[in-house]
């Protein structure tokens, strides 16, 4: 890639990184996993769906009311927007 890249940071989103250059045209490259990168490539921006190992990955916490005198009933939810995720469940109280 030759040019200059914008005053805005490279944005890395898990092993990929972006950039903008000075007249507006978008790159990418690849983060191996030993820190060494791929030459720079035209991103294209227009209509394109982002890599799905991109995709954030969502976590709520949940809390339960019980019945009088039982603790709190706790729940993790952990997946994909609009996907089907994983439910961990922890019972218990917490003491002073």
């Amino acid at each position: 890639m030759s040019g200059q890249i914008s005053s805005e940071p490279i944005q890395r989103v898990r092993n990929t990184e972006y950039a903008t250059r000075s007249d507006g045209t978008e790159w990418k490259r690849k983060v191996k996993p030993d820190g060494t990168r791929t030459a720079w490539e035209a991103a294209e921006s227009a209509g394109r769906e982002p890599d799905k190992e991109a995709l954030p990955v969502l976590l709520m916490l949940i809390r339960q009311g019980q019945a009088k005198g039982e603790p709190m009933h706790w729940s993790l939810f952990v997946g994909g927007e609009n996907k089907a995720g994983s439910v961990y469940q922890v019972k218990g109280m917490l003491r002073s």
